[in-house]
């Protein structure tokens, strides 16, 4: 990667159209992504969209920002997204799941996200657990899943952040960051690439509800960017050595042990610096 777009131009600002979108739900026959409301400035599509559930919003509710003011990614972090150009995104569910599986649907969402990405670029994308898209290395989606109580439900929702048009990123994000543009993708319209996650999330979920966890854990050894990399969660530090049938991501450290890690986020090492 050389931090250019391959040939690319970034196109235009523009709103997302919600027109677009609605047309492409109803062709495809999408069960997940309607009613969807574009907002062009909110604090967080996440915040959106339990206000939403609060207002009585359906399964399968999308809310999609085009400016966020505190956008967050996991363990906190803000999400920052270029208004037009990138596409920030929450979707509202009311799964059958226990608590438990809740960051199951984080991996589902992920490997949806992966599968939409993978579709528009020629490099392999991977999923970096636990909610990271990756093109060559670069992270060019994000995924944050959140469960609330709602009067008497259970409200999950899913946050998606793709970068697009992003032609270049500031330096401390240069070497870890890439979009659609710099990845070579020509086509890079936001209304079929939610169509697109939404057609490879909804049966992803559907298997989590029926208990077809390990199907998730499955597909994911096929993509998984963690697999034998030299890292650190925390205090813990050894090899990826995959995922647990929980969603929790496994580490083989220098004794050979297996720990399982539920949360953290993770520091890629040298091979130098592994135990």
């Amino acid at each position: 990667m050389t931090g250019r777009a391959r040939g690319n131009r970034p196109v235009q600002p523009s709103r997302f159209d919600a027109g677009r979108f609605a047309d492409l739900a109803a062709r495809r026959g999408l069960e997940l992504g309607l009613p969807l409301e574009v907002l062009d400035r909110t604090t967080s599509t996440m915040d959106a969209a339990f206000a939403a559930a609060r207002a009585e919003a359906p399964h399968g509710a999308v809310v999609v920002a085009e400016a966020q003011t505190a956008g967050r990614g996991q363990h906190g972090r803000a999400w920052a997204s270029t208004p037009g150009r990138d596409l920030t995104f929450s979707l509202l569910l009311f799964p059958r799941l226990a608590p438990a599986a809740v960051p199951l649907v984080a991996l589902a969402a992920g490997l949806a996200a992966r599968e939409a990405v993978a579709a528009r670029v020629a490099e392999p994308a991977a999923v970096k657990w636990p909610n990271d898209v990756l093109v060559e290395g670069r992270k060019i989606a994000g995924v944050l899943v959140e469960r609330r109580s709602v009067g008497a439900a259970a409200a999950v929702v899913v946050g998606v952040g793709l970068n697009v048009e992003t032609p270049r990123f500031p330096p401390a994000l240069a070497a870890t960051a890439t979009s659609l543009l710099l990845a070579g993708a020509t086509d890079r319209a936001r209304e079929p690439w939610l169509a697109d996650f939404l057609v490879a999330f909804a049966p992803r979920l559907a298997g989590l509800e029926r208990g077809a966890a390990a199907e998730i854990v499955r597909e994911l050894a096929a993509h998984d960017a963690l697999r034998d990399r030299a890292l650190a969660v925390g205090a813990v530090r050894g090899h990826g050595a995959g995922i647990a049938p929980s969603g929790a991501l496994l580490v083989r450290t220098s004794d050979r042990a297996i720990v399982a890690v539920s949360a953290g986020t993770v520091e890629l090492l040298a091979n130098d610096d592994a135990p």
